[in-house]
């Protein structure tokens, strides 16, 4: 299932989360390496992050915002990958996208 997370541009406390799942099911983990890949729109040259697996049993993982990733208002479609599975990669969420909306913020003056 997709799911849509709203920030401020400039923002970086905040952390993308997600349990990664099959079919519903917790996806093991164990062995793997997760990036988060930004997309601006479906056409563009990705850019992937570095994730970190914070409960390998349970899918669950998260990614660290930084200043270029907000740096910018606007819609970004996010896909985990998933590399190490002895049988291949695995992308998620598997049937969509998940979004990351920036919206303008009000600078300081």
């Amino acid at each position: 299932m997709s799911t849509t997370v709203q920030i401020k541009r400039g923002d970086t406390a905040r952390k993308i989360r997600d349990t990664l799942t099959i079919d519903g099911d917790p996806v093991d983990l164990s062995g793997t390496t997760v990036k988060l890949g930004f997309k601006r729109d479906l056409s563009a040259t990705p850019v992937f992050r570095d994730a970190i697996i914070t409960a390998a049993l349970t899918g669950d993982v998260e990614y660290q915002l930084v200043a270029d990733d907000t740096a910018t208002a606007g819609k970004f479609f996010l896909e985990w990958h998933v590399t190490g599975f002895a049988s291949g990669a695995l992308r998620f969420p598997t049937a969509d996208y998940n979004v990351l909306e920036i919206v303008e913020d009000i600078p300081e003056s």
